[in-house]
């Protein structure tokens, strides 16, 4: 028998606790950090992103957050304990075989509150969307990948702002993909063809008023008559109702039904990424 080798026995609770650790571990992206983006010619402070890279990422998806947008990254920031943010993290997962995904949360530098007429026109600014171009390009560049956009609530806004903004360089046309995502009202797609995978995703239950399925049903109905590529609807229906502002918690940010948004977004941005 060979005398240096060393046997463990662990309690249940022991193989429990290890277990946990693994899976946390499998679930860390292959690496994570907070990257200033310039503004380039228009100068003024840089917009902060935090960018969790996939051990093997076909496309990355850059989020939009609702709300104010502001999210407050710092420097030296790996991560944020928001549970919406931590599923999309999941996304960077190659545990179960399948590519990756790299996620990129976007921070407003300035605070875009809804103005009192009740449409957020802040979304709409040229500042806004300016930066919103320049994180697109970056990281087009950077990653080498297809990139999406993923507008939530407020953030819907945006994204579809960003579909008539015509910066000089273009930038709309280096996106790849949308996903519009608990849409606010006011997210408006005009008449042009999008020419974009497009996934309208939205839980059947949502409380926000302002974030009405029935809009974002009638959203999808008008883009999928004139795009030219595929657009679908996918109706999140697990989860639980939250105890705060229907508006910030519950079914409108799929609490209780992470796993069901993330294998959506997961499904959708995989087969129709090039």
């Amino acid at each position: 028998m060979c005398s240096n080798l060393v046997v463990r026995r662990y309690s249940g609770a022991m193989v429990a606790r290890r277990i946990a650790v693994l899976s946390l571990a499998a679930a860390t992206p292959a690496f994570a950090e907070v990257i200033p983006i310039p503004q380039g010619a228009r100068g003024g402070v840089p917009t902060q992103t935090l960018h969790w890279e996939s051990a093997d990422a076909r496309a990355t998806l850059v989020l939009i957050p609702g709300g104010a947008g502001q999210l407050g990254l710092k420097q030296t920031q790996t991560d944020t304990r928001h549970a919406f943010y931590q599923s999309l993290k999941k996304l960077t997962d190659t545990t179960a075989g399948t590519p990756g995904i790299d996620v990129v949360l976007f921070d407003s530098p300035d605070s875009m509150d809804i103005n009192p007429g009740g449409y957020p026109a802040s979304r709409a600014a040229a500042d806004h969307l300016s930066r919103i171009g320049a994180v697109v390009r970056f990281y087009k560049q950077k990653t080498g990948k297809p990139v999406w956009l993923m507008g939530h609530s407020n953030g819907a806004v945006s994204i579809t702002e960003f579909l008539r903004y015509d910066d000089a360089e273009k930038s709309p046309a280096q996106v790849s993909g949308l996903v519009v995502s608990g849409a606010r009202k006011g997210a408006y797609f005009d008449a042009r063809p999008v020419g974009l995978p497009v996934l309208f995703l939205h839980h059947e239950r949502d409380g926000c008023a302002n974030a009405d399925p029935r809009a974002s049903v009638g959203n999808f109905e008008h883009v999928k008559k004139t795009n030219t590529s595929v657009t679908e609807f996918r109706f999140v229906k697990g989860g639980q109702p939250g105890g705060g502002s229907p508006c910030s918690s519950g079914y409108h940010m799929y609490r209780g039904a992470e796993t069901e948004m993330t294998d959506a977004l997961r499904s959708f941005i995989l087969s129709n990424s090039r």
